[in-house]
């Protein structure tokens, strides 16, 4: 059994000032559906959608452990059976790496976990990888919600 310890996020959002982006969208968008549709519970539905990720976001990255047995793949909390597994793929960013797992499952599609690039142990944890799963470089682009967070630097 392999074992790593991984970060369950990218970027540290708290005392960014890219989260009051999200805050300004959420309002001008409850703002626009009161004016145009004259509805009050759709603008409160809005900007508690708004309230929700915000705090969602805020929350800072977790060290989690990333372990490979024979039979499953631990993600943190996340148990997942290696025939349910898709593909991985990785994305190198700025100073960490993305690793992305695609599964077949409904609820949750993409699983993510973010490694330092001097990670001594990264070509073992690549070597352990590619024993279970195929390198799939497109899955990386089939998540557009994350891709579209990531590009505005809040994922």
């Amino acid at each position: 059994m392999f074992q790593i310890t991984a970060f369950s996020k990218l970027v540290d959002l708290k005392n960014s000032f890219r989260i009051y982006y999200v805050i300004a969208i959420g309002v001008l968008v409850a703002v626009l559906v009161l004016l145009t549709q004259q509805d009050i519970l759709g603008m409160l539905t809005v900007l508690a959608c708004t309230t929700v990720l915000y705090f969602i976001l805020i929350q800072s990255p977790k060290s989690i452990s990333v372990e490979f047995g024979d039979e499953k793949l631990i993600i943190g909390e996340e148990k997942i059976d290696w025939n349910k597994c898709l593909g991985w793929a990785m994305v190198e960013m700025d100073s960490k790496l993305e690793f992305v797992i695609q599964t077949s499952q409904i609820t949750q599609s993409f699983y993510y976990f973010y490694l330092d690039k001097d990670e001594p142990r990264l070509k073992q944890l690549i070597l352990e990888l590619t024993k279970y799963l195929p390198y799939q470089m497109e899955i990386v682009d089939k998540n557009w919600l994350h891709n579209f967070l990531r590009n505005f630097g809040l994922k």
